[in-house]
């Protein structure tokens, strides 16, 4: 077999270097992931799913629905995740399980038992104890608790540390924030 000329060498190089980081990237996402633990699974947990994750315990970035009793999310993702527990860095979409954790951001809706977002939130927080660092929209819930809210609280216990009512808080109780409070 002859060797092709240097020309196409050079052309058949360049190709390669050129349509390498579309392969690449094309390993990047996958549209379902099926998932035991993360370790476990169809795809690496750095693989982001464009479509569907079922899992028993599945933990990787998507844009779509994951369904399982816990869904992890690292990175950003977007869409709804529906499970026991739903953990997540950046979010965006609807969190809906009986306990909804977020690290960095989330914008959306969060749904459950607790509802935790260590970062700031902006939307809906719904469930019996409710818990944002900084939140912006509301929480409905029977305990609602805001390090800084601009928005409103509805429930049997809420408190928003950047309300002035709350200066003198946990020496003093402000009264009259048994049902609704709010911080614009």
């Amino acid at each position: 077999m002859a060797t092709p000329p240097m020309s196409s060498r050079k052309t058949l190089v360049l190709l390669a270097v050129l349509l390498s980081p579309v392969v690449l990237r094309a390993a990047e996402t996958a549209p379902l992931q099926l998932s035991v633990v993360p370790d476990l699974a169809l795809h690496p947990r750095n693989t982001k799913i464009e479509g569907l994750c079922l899992s028993a315990w599945g933990e990787n970035p998507f844009r779509g629905v994951a369904l399982g009793f816990v869904n992890g999310a690292s990175g950003e993702s977007v869409g709804l995740g529906y499970g026991l527990l739903n953990y997540s860095q950046r979010f965006s979409g609807a969190s809906l399980g009986w306990v909804n954790v977020n690290a960095e951001f989330f914008v959306g809706w969060q749904a459950g038992f607790v509802n935790v977002s260590r970062g700031e939130f902006t939307g809906l927080q719904s469930g019996w104890f409710n818990y944002a660092r900084v939140c912006r929209g509301v929480q409905f819930g029977f305990v609602n608790y805001a390090e800084s809210l601009h928005g409103v609280q509805i429930g049997l216990a809420n408190v928003a540390m950047n309300n002035a009512w709350f200066e003198e808080f946990p020496r003093q109780w402000a009264k009259g924030f048994a049902l609704v409070n709010w911080s614009f």
